[in-house]
């Protein structure tokens, strides 16, 4: 999808506002992960587990506070199972405390 290479949409409609300077610069990777240093600092909520999960998941294995970008992808899955599962069951909401 060569509209979504290199900011071609942002690029296209910011044409008339910005300066081709600005338009035509490169793309700077992010450093790091984003996601993992926010959560490093305050952990993952806590789930409130439905009784469903327990087929799939041992809740109390959920690392809640991840020390590595790889750790963090293993408690999502988890966690995004749970939440998903939520939605199945008459007035839930939501998944987390």
């Amino acid at each position: 999808m060569p509209w979504c290479r290199d900011k071609a949409i942002v690029r296209q409609a910011m044409a008339r506002e910005l300066p081709n300077q600005i338009l035509r610069r490169r793309k700077t990777p992010v450093a790091g992960s984003p996601d993992f240093e926010r959560v490093k600092s305050s952990g993952l909520p806590r789930p409130v587990v439905v009784p469903e999960l327990r087929k799939y998941v041992d809740p109390d294995k959920i690392t809640l506070v991840p020390r590595t970008p790889m750790e963090l992808r293993r408690a999502l899955r988890p966690l995004g199972l749970n939440y998903w599962l939520h939605g199945f069951g008459a007035g839930r909401t939501g998944g987390f405390q």
